[in-house]
C-alpha cells in the first residue's frame, strides 16, 4: 500500500485500494515537498499571493494598510498553525516574527480544492466549502459543492501556467476567489466523500493515466466532514474504546470516524491553529448525522480525557 502515511486512523481508506510497490503516493506534506523537489516552491505562501499579484510582504516590511493576514511562509505541518490577523501596526510590531508573511485580508468563502494534473492539465476537481468557526477553526466541510466559474477558472489557469510538467494530485485553498496555498497532494480527510473509484483513478494517474469512473466524471456526490475541536485541560489524551467509537459510527450511518491525535504524545507537539486542536473528524452522507455523532462522541472523549469543547452544534 503505496499511499505514504504513518497515521493509523487514515489506513481505512486506503488498504482496500491496491496500488503497485513502485507508485508512491504522498499523503502528508513532508512527503509531497519530499518527492517533488521542482514543484515544490507551491510550499512557499509569500510566492503563491506574489504570482497573484496580492499586497503582500515578508515580516519586516510593514504593511502601508491594516488590517492584514499574518501567517508563516511556509507550513509544512498545516492546520493553520501560527495564523492571526493584524489589526494595526501595533499589533504588527508585537507579532513581527522571523519566517512569517503578512498579505491583504481577503474576505469570501473557504473553499478547498482537490484537482488531478496530467501533464499539467486539470483532468478532474472537486471543491469543497469550510464553514469557520473562529481562531482557525472549522466546523464543517461540505464535499463536491458549486463555485463561480470565475473562481475556478482562476484556479485552473494558474495551474496550467505555473505547473506544466507536473502530473499527479494537488490541493489549492482559495477565499474570495483568490489562492491562499497550495499542496502536492489531495485532502486525506475525506476521500471517502468522492465517487466510487476516486482512489484507483489516482493510482492510474501516478503512473500517468487518468481513467475516472462514470460517477467521477458525473461528480455530483455531496458529502460532509464535521470536525471536533477542542483544547485540553491535560497534558496528552486517550482516545474512547474503539468498539465505542465504532459503533457510534455505524448507528449514526458514518462512512468513518478519525481521531487525528497521537496518544502519548504531549497536546502541544500536534500542529493546530489558534483556536484548538482538531480531536475527530465525522464524515457521512446526511449532515443531521453527522451533527448527532459529534455531540454523542463528546461523551465518549469527556469519559476519557479532561477536555473543554469549543464547537458548538449547528446546521
Amino acid at each position: 500500500m503505496p499511499f505514504e502515511t504513518q497515521e493509523p486512523w487514515k489506513r481505512q481508506f486506503y488498504s482496500g485500494t491496491e496500488c503497485p510497490e513502485h507508485v508512491v503516493i504522498p499523503l502528508k506534506d513532508y512527503n509531497a515537498y519530499r518527492l517533488n523537489p521542482v514543484h515544490r516552491w507551491v510550499y512557499n505562501k509569500l510566492e503563491i499571493a506574489e504570482k497573484q499579484g496580492l499586497a503582500c510582504a515578508p515580516h519586516g516590511i510593514a504593511p502601508e494598510k491594516f488590517p492584514v493576514f499574518s501567517k508563516p511562509i511556509y507550513n509544512i505541518r498545516n492546520l493553520g498553525a501560527g495564523t492571526r490577523i493584524l489589526e494595526d501596526m501595533e499589533d504588527y510590531r508585537e507579532h513581527c516574527s522571523s519566517g512569517h508573511m503578512w498579505s491583504e485580508l481577503l474576505e469570501g468563502d473557504h473553499i478547498s480544492t482537490d484537482v488531478a494534473v496530467l501533464n499539467g492539465k486539470v483532468v478532474w476537481l472537486s471543491h469543497t466549502l469550510g464553514i469557520p468557526s473562529g481562531g482557525g477553526t472549522f466546523d464543517r466541510w461540505e464535499v463536491n459543492i458549486a463555485v463561480p466559474q470565475q473562481d475556478e477558472r482562476t484556479l485552473v489557469d494558474f495551474i496550467e501556467l505555473h505547473l506544466p510538467d507536473y502530473t499527479g494530485m494537488l490541493n489549492a485553498e482559495m477565499i474570495g476567489g483568490k489562492i491562499i496555498e497550495m499542496h502536492l497532494r489531495f485532502t486525506n480527510q475525506w476521500p471517502d466523500l468522492y465517487p466510487r473509484g476516486f482512489l484507483d483513478a489516482v493510482v492510474g494517474l501516478y503512473q500517468g493515466k487518468w481513467c475516472p469512473t462514470a460517477e467521477m466524471a458525473v461528480n455530483d456526490t455531496r458529502g460532509f466532514s464535521v470536525v471536533l475541536f477542542g483544547t485540553p485541560k491535560s497534558e496528552s489524551w486517550v482516545k474512547p474504546e474503539m468498539s465505542l467509537v465504532e459503533a457510534l459510527r455505524s448507528r449514526h450511518s458514518l462512512y468513518s470516524v478519525q481521531m487525528p491525535f497521537t496518544e502519548g504524545i504531549p497536546a502541544r507537539h500536534h500542529s493546530h491553529p489558534p483556536g484548538g486542536y482538531q480531536l475527530a473528524t465525522f464524515n457521512g452522507p446526511d449532515l443531521i448525522q453527522c451533527l448527532k455523532a459529534r455531540e454523542d462522541f463528546k461523551k465518549l472523549f469527556s469519559a476519557v480525557n479532561s477536555w473543554s469543547s469549543i464547537t458548538a452544534s449547528h446546521v
